[in-house]
């Protein structure tokens, strides 16, 4: 595994962790907010309806029965916010259901993704005189705005993703241009080409080498230089040759 994937891979997989913690909060975060949002709509809705069912009773003394007042109070009210109302008799037979939400109609959040933000609410009971009214809260349509915010969120992410990696990669290549630079010297080198040398590289780490293998190179080149003048002098003397080391003045 090279050196160049094992970075891109790194940075995907941080960038992939970082992404789901984000998406942890978020998810989080979207089920305290649907929670908030449907407490509050159904502490409205339920002061809405005791109103109506209070008005409803007393329309009821002057009028008639009960349950054909709350009816009608209850079909002018129409749908009340995220809310499912339904209207039974003394028997328990359903009379009325309010009518279902005209926004994003059609569509649905995931069965998975519903699972993990939909609040649990209680159904609540409002006994009325010959009726009983069932307020049940219906979180579908905040739960789908949320899917929607989320796969938004997700589409920008995945982008990013690509984005980071498509540059990281590109830079990666770049900065390790140099490298086959070095390999190419080292391997003229290896075959016995000691002229190699490395040009000037803009990495200051990638000039130290080069500047240390062309130093190295000089060296073993004047070495070698040296050591074929003294093999071809001693080809050519037909007199002995002494060396003397200077400093302990031995002969060698």
């Amino acid at each position: 595994m090279s050196l160049h994937f094992r970075i891109n891979l790194l940075i995907t997989v941080l960038t992939v962790l970082f992404t789901a913690a984000v998406l942890n909060i978020v998810v989080e975060d979207t089920r305290r907010s649907i929670r908030e949002e449907m407490e509050g709509a159904n502490r409205v809705t339920l002061q809405l309806l005791s109103t109506v069912i209070r008005d409803a009773q007393v329309v009821s003394r002057e009028e008639g029965d009960m349950q054909d007042v709350l009816l009608s109070f209850l079909r002018e009210l129409g749908r009340v916010r995220a809310h499912e109302i339904k209207l039974f008799d003394t028997d328990g037979a359903e009379v009325y259901t309010s009518p279902p939400s005209v926004y994003k109609v059609g569509r649905s959040a995931p069965d998975w993704f519903v699972r993990l933000v939909r609040p649990r609410l209680p159904v609540v009971n409002l006994p009325a005189h010959g009726a009983n009214v069932t307020v049940t809260v219906d979180a579908s349509r905040a739960v789908l705005d949320a899917w929607d915010d989320l796969k938004t969120l997700v589409a920008v992410v995945a982008a990013f993703l690509v984005a980071v990696n498509v540059l990281v990669f590109f830079l990666i290549g770049r900065s390790l241009r140099p490298v086959e630079s070095i390999l190419a010297g080292l391997q003229r080198m290896e075959q016995g080409d000691l002229s190699a040398r490395l040009p000037r590289l803009a990495t200051p780490e990638f000039e130290a080498i080069s500047h240390t293998f062309n130093g190295m190179a000089e060296k073993l080149e004047r070495s070698l230089a040296e050591n074929r003048r003294l093999a071809l002098i001693a080809q050519q003397s037909s007199d002995a040759i002494i060396i003397l080391d200077p400093v302990n003045a031995d002969v060698i």
